[in-house]
C-alpha cells in the first residue's frame, strides 16, 4: 500500500526543491525519509533506529547519478521503513499475554491524558496486583514506569519537530514539574531534553 501511493499520479505539482532534476529527486529522498522516519517513531520505533535507517537512505540518495536511480532508492526508502515498522508490530504483539496488549493499547491512548494506574488497568477486569505482576514479567518494568516511557518516546519526537518549549512538554505529557521531566528524560534517554533536541533536530528540519 506504501508503494502504491507513492507510485500514485500526483495532483498537481511537486515542490521546487533542486535546481537540477537530479538535485531534485535527491532533494525527494531526503523529504521522504525525514517523513518516514517521523511516521515509525509514532509507530513506537526507536528514535536512533529511525533516522539511522534515515541517514542510510539519504547517503544513498547522494551517490546516486541518474534521477531514476534516485527514484528507485526512494521506493527502497519507503519498502525499508514500511518493513521496520511491520516487523517492530509484529515483535511487540506476538512476545505479549493478552492482558499486556491490552494495557499496551491502553498507555497509547493516554500519553496525553491525565490517568492513574487504576485507569489503565480497567480495562482488563481483572484484580491489580496480579496485572502488575503480569506487565512487570512480559515488559520488565511497571505500569506507570512504562507510560513515562512512552510519554519521553513522544517527547522526543516534539523536541524535533515542533518548538514547542521544555516547560510546554513537561505540562502537556503530565509531568509534575519541569524539572521532574528533565529528570525523567535524561534517565530514559541519557542526555538532557535541550541536548536531545540540539543533536537532532536539524535533521528533521531539512
Amino acid at each position: 500500500k506504501a508503494l502504491r501511493a507513492l507510485r500514485a499520479p500526483m495532483h498537481g505539482k511537486e515542490g521546487m526543491m533542486g535546481f537540477t532534476p537530479l538535485r531534485q529527486a535527491k532533494n525527494s529522498v531526503v523529504v521522504n525519509a525525514t517523513v518516514c522516519a517521523r511516521a515509525a517513531i509514532k509507530a513506537n520505533v526507536r528514535v536512533e533506529a529511525a533516522y539511522t535507517l534515515a541517514d542510510y537512505f539519504i547517503l544513498a540518495a547522494e551517490l546516486c547519478k541518474t534521477v531514476e536511480d534516485a527514484k528507485k532508492v526512494r521506493e527502497q526508502c519507503t519498502a525499508g521503513f514500511t518493513k521496520l515498522v511491520n516487523e517492530n508490530i509484529k515483535t511487540h504483539l506476538q512476545s505479549h499475554h493478552a492482558l499486556v496488549n491490552k494495557v499496551l493499547e491502553e498507555i497509547e491512548h493516554s500519553i496525553l491524558r491525565k490517568v492513574n494506574l487504576e485507569d489503565l488497568i480497567e480495562c482488563t477486569g481483572k484484580n491489580k496486583d496480579y496485572i502488575q505482576r503480569l506487565f512487570k514479567k512480559d515488559i520488565g518494568m511497571s505500569i506507570m514506569e512504562y507510560l513515562r516511557k512512552r510519554r519521553i518516546d513522544t517527547a522526543c519526537e516534539l523536541l524535533v519537530s515542533t518548538n514547542h518549549t521544555i516547560s510546554d512538554l513537561a505540562a502537556t505529557l503530565h509531568f509534575s514539574s519541569t524539572s521532574h521531566f528533565a529528570r525523567c528524560f535524561k534517565a530514559f534517554t541519557k542526555v538532557s531534553p535541550l541536548e536531545y533536541k540540539n543533536k537532532y533536530f536539524s535533521k528533521t528540519n531539512l
